[in-house]
């Protein structure tokens, strides 16, 4: 059974890194854009975002489709080989809300960026909802028919940044009353500081910290803290070379 939290703007922790994104998806229903595009680098939150708008009470009769990228792709594939692509396209093209997770994945995949270039014209033309996520402004997305970038462009694309010291203390905060595990002030501090302020990473220390502790009916003091994580810890060469 999967321990992981459901991910929703209530346990979303907002800084100014990322509260222009959040503000746009707290107000995502009566938005002024049709299209919004969350782009930063890996672990800053864009997916929690993107599966906030997903498990929003006030959605749960609308139609959403939240996919990774891979998904879409391979669901392409999937339709090409079986001549059913008028159920992929219903499925798409008839969504009140899109939401792809990293489309930088669909870089040099010419066949599935044609049909998203039409999916998205199809849902601007009928009032509906897109919202994507990528590892970079779109202007810097390689791989990508200028059609398709143009179409993404015009979106409203949205910087999230890496969080402050002092966001990242809430998110482990945050983090371990979920886990339902006790962290003393030194041994978050570790963690703030071997994070390389990423979110991914901060869960996987302290999913790793909450197993030892239960496996060895242990209180993780700052002593077994380090002697566990010690191969999670960046090098300050490490950090340098990222």
């Amino acid at each position: 059974m999967s321990n992981q939290v459901k991910k929703t703007l209530d346990n979303f922790v907002v800084g100014k890194s990322n509260q222009f994104a959040y503000h746009m998806v707290d107000s995502i229903s009566n938005s002024i854009s049709d299209f919004l595009i969350f782009y930063g680098e890996t672990g800053t939150g864009k997916t929690h975002l993107l599966q906030a708008i997903k498990n929003m009470p006030n959605m749960q009769d609308k139609n959403i489709i939240y996919v990774k990228s891979e998904s879409f792709l391979n669901d392409f594939i999937d339709n090409i080989r079986n001549h059913t692509m008028s159920e992929f396209q219903k499925k798409y093209r008839h969504c009140n809300f899109l939401l792809i997770d990293d489309i930088q994945y669909l870089s040099n995949k010419e066949g599935t960026q044609e049909e998203l270039y039409h999916t998205i014209e199809v849902l601007r033309s009928s009032g509906k909802k897109i919202v994507f996520t990528s590892n970079k402004h779109p202007k810097h997305l390689s791989g990508f028919s200028s059609y398709l970038k143009s179409q993404l462009l015009s979106a409203l694309s949205i910087k999230i940044k890496s969080p402050k010291k002092k966001v990242i203390i809430a998110i482990i905060k945050q983090k371990t009353s979920e886990m339902d595990i006790c962290l003393n002030e030194r041994t978050i501090d570790f963690i703030v500081k071997n994070s390389n302020k990423n979110i991914y990473q901060i869960e996987s220390m302290i999913m790793k910290l909450k197993a030892h502790s239960t496996l060895f009916n242990q209180d993780i003091t700052f002593k077994i803290a380090k002697k566990v994580l010690r191969n999670e810890i960046i090098k300050d060469k490490d950090k340098k070379q990222t």
